[in-house]
């Protein structure tokens, strides 16, 4: 795209953001339809970066060219490179044309159109295949269209980007509702608990109230083996990448060992043919992300409950900068600076150590 244009496409959009929060949608969605017809011109013969077939699989486009990749943040590569193995150059967008895409689906879905929602988040999700929040627009506008199958599908789709405990709480939300509409209120019940352990919502204790009532029944407390065990007689995905069956498989093929060195105990592993050190994992209530992240940061600003969306244990940053750094003038780069850990993490290690370590 010229220079001219992109300006011009700027410029555009420029109003988008007031012109919405005041509440004029049709206003708004006007200003984001003519961004969009730039762009269908400018990129009619462009290669993006994803598609989705007919059975709503998400895959990497077809073809040889250049491919085209607009994240909304630059992890996004690295996780597309990640699940998608491009085989050729990828090039980021100059500007977020799959924001452009989702902000017009979620427009489409406050409208209630939810048939052009669904073309919006499609196209938001060619421009980029990783981008969570598009795949579960996609979801919601088959939940209301109520085509519960390609909703359930979305949803499963989305898992493997879920990253966050409030993503997790979110996919389990959704599958509750899934088995709610399908007449199987008991494995709905376990979705929303467990979604709670991960996160607890308003959302998923309506939902629980709302199966007590209709089942005329309180709430068993289920273990979360018992969850489990239904999640896998249903199909339902439970696991990161890698669990324990996964894990004593491996160890039975001899591509996962374990090692005394220095007398601690290691774990090792293969990867493209060459031994790798399994990191290790840090728990404890010191790494409890509630006391020592949100309440920690409500405490230093006197703020209400719900200020800061999922920040880290300030004891689990720390510890992750100290297994990193080896000089006392280290640099780190936050590249999201969300809540300030990272810079509350140097200062308490300067503090400690009497160094001079940087955050930017």
């Amino acid at each position: 795209m010229d220079y001219t244009k992109l300006n011009e496409l700027k410029s555009q959009y420029g109003d988008y953001e007031e012109v919405f929060n005041s509440g004029d949608y049709d206003k708004a969605a006007d200003i984001l339809m003519k961004v969009l017809d730039v762009i269908e011109l400018e990129y009619e013969d462009k290669r993006k970066a994803g598609m989705l077939d007919n059975d709503l699989n998400v895959r990497k486009s077809e073809g040889t060219d250049t491919i085209w990749l607009c994240t909304n943040h630059i992890m996004e590569y690295y996780i597309y490179a990640f699940y998608f193995k491009p085989d050729c150059d990828v090039v980021l967008s100059e500007l977020p044309y799959g924001e452009y895409y989702r902000s017009y689906g979620d427009l489409c879905v406050k409208s209630g159109r939810y048939k052009a929602g669904i073309e919006a988040y499609s196209n938001a999700i060619c421009w980029n295949p990783v981008d969570l929040d598009a795949i579960l627009g996609l979801a919601e506008c088959y939940k209301y269209l109520n085509m519960l199958k390609r909703y359930m599908i979305a949803t499963k789709e989305a898992y493997r980007l879920c990253c966050t405990r409030a993503t997790m709480a979110r996919y389990y939300r959704n599958m509750g509702f899934y088995y709610l509409s399908a007449y199987k209120p008991e494995v709905a019940r376990a979705c929303y608990i467990y979604s709670n352990i991960y996160y607890k919502t308003d959302n998923a204790d309506a939902e629980l109230s709302y199966i007590e009532q209709a089942l005329n029944q309180e709430t068993p407390k289920l273990s979360v083996k018992e969850m489990q065990k239904m999640f896998d007689d249903e199909g339902i995905e439970r696991r990161w990448y890698y669990g324990r069956d996964r894990i004593m498989n491996d160890v039975a093929e001899g591509t996962v060992w374990a090692k005394k060195i220095r007398g601690k105990i290691q774990i090792h592993y293969f990867q493209d043919g060459k031994p790798k050190h399994r990191k290790t994992l840090w728990y404890g209530p010191q790494m409890d992300s509630s006391t020592y992240g949100t309440e920690l940061l409500n405490d230093i600003f006197g703020l209400g409950k719900h200020n800061f969306s999922f920040p880290k244990s300030i004891n689990a940053v720390v510890t992750s900068l100290q297994a990193m750094t080896y000089s006392p003038e280290a640099i780190f780069l936050d590249y999201f600076s969300g809540s300030g850990t990272t810079g509350h993490a140097v200062i308490k290690l300067n503090t400690e150590w009497k160094t001079e370590i940087h955050s930017c």
